[in-house]
């Protein structure tokens, strides 16, 4: 599935920005700013979501004017295959165990892709168990129990 966007690049990077920006003055200023001479918890999140929104704001402006700079598409589906894969990761994790949760997201991460190659998935996902693992029990120092399904 496609969708043709027919707005610039600098117009939805700034409306990006913006949004962000915006979002993190509203929060920041809910801690107390304070004075530049005694700043409060929330004075920098509300400068840098500030300085985030004026950017965005120049990126808007600019995209407004700019035609030439397009998108071709947004491909939904590897997007949402590819946020499925994440989410299933960290739903499965605790109950599911390191080796279903890695599983789960190659297998949504071949499924986004075009072109899918079974040997390719499996070795990726032994990598990955391997690797991740190791990292769990020697790293972590999990034990190897934690890796399996509860």
């Amino acid at each position: 599935m496609q969708h043709n966007f027919s707005c610039s690049a600098p117009l939805l990077r700034g409306a990006l920005f913006l949004v962000i920006g915006l979002g993190a003055v509203v929060l920041g200023a809910g801690y107390g700013i304070g004075a530049a001479t005694a700043m409060g918890p929330g004075y920098f999140p509300v400068l840098a979501g500030g300085l985030l929104a004026a950017m965005g704001l120049a990126d808007v402006a600019r995209g407004l004017r700019a035609s030439a700079e397009r998108f071709p598409g947004l491909h939904l589906w590897p997007l949402a295959c590819l946020a499925g894969g994440v989410v299933g990761f960290g739903l499965l994790l605790q109950r599911g165990g390191l080796l279903l949760s890695v599983a789960v997201l190659v297998g949504c991460a071949f499924l986004a892709a075009k072109r899918v190659r079974p040997l390719e998935a499996l070795a990726l996902f032994a990598v990955l168990a391997v690797l991740s693992g190791a990292l769990f029990v020697y790293g972590l120092g999990s034990t190897p129990r934690d890796l399996l399904p509860r």
